[in-house]
């Protein structure tokens, strides 16, 4: 392997990973070395994949609430109360407790996948469907750079994240949102960088037997010259 290349590979994975977040694949694109001496070498492309848990501490307080909540509607439809207000109340109660519910099983069930793969980025969130602050799949070639933004002014005291995406078309799409840990957001945005850098140029992967052909090759090459 070349100097830059074991360089290049010692800071790409002696970044710490945050806690709570599982890098599964975490290579650069690659130009594997030919296996001609004429030959330019074939490019391997980068892949990417980070999962993590939504869970929290506090989604077992919301987990409290919502039995709570739910248990009192359940009493109100019980009692048998059937005023209009009776029932306007409950048709409210009944539509809050349906989010918070729905809100407090995608704590505890589900996990964000955020992948690169031959050039293309995507973010998934599930099995709970999850409509709010959906991502959009974008592919390494129409990205210019990744930034952290946040939905608040006052970037410490924010509570919620995104990493977004310039576009070479100006348009600015936020590829992973609803994080809630800075350092999170920018571990993934520094790795998308580095994904999207390595796509563009890729690093020279030279392993020792590759080394060995190219230079049997060259020195073939070279007698056959003389010979001629």
């Amino acid at each position: 392997m070349s100097c830059d290349a074991a360089l290049a590979l010692e800071e790409h994975f002696s970044e710490s990973v945050p806690k709570g977040v599982t890098v599964e694949v975490d290579r650069p694109a690659m130009r594997r070395a030919s296996r001609s001496y004429r030959g330019t070498g074939a490019t391997l492309p980068g892949e990417f994949r980070a999962r993590w848990r939504w869970w929290r501490t506090y989604y077992v307080f919301l987990t409290l609430f919502a039995l709570v909540w739910n248990g009192s509607l359940l009493v109100a439809l019980t009692s048998g109360g059937t005023t209009w207000f009776d029932l306007l109340c409950s048709g409210a109660h009944l539509a809050a407790g349906v989010i918070l519910t729905w809100a407090v099983l995608g704590g505890w069930l589900n996990r964000t996948t955020v992948e690169v793969r031959d050039g293309r980025l995507s973010c998934q969130h599930g099995p709970i469907v999850w409509p709010l602050a959906k991502p959009r799949p974008v592919h390494l070639s129409e990205v210019v750079r990744f930034e952290v933004a946040s939905r608040s002014d006052v970037k410490e005291d924010t509570r919620s994240w995104r990493v977004d995406a310039h576009m070479r078309d100006g348009e600015k799409v936020a590829v992973i949102p609803l994080l809630d840990q800075r350092a999170v957001a920018q571990f993934l945005c520094r790795r998308l960088e580095r994904q999207l850098e390595s796509w563009r140029e890729p690093k020279a992967l030279r392993v020792r037997v590759g080394e060995l052909e190219e230079e049997v090759f060259e020195r073939l090459a070279r007698s056959r010259e003389r010979e001629v």
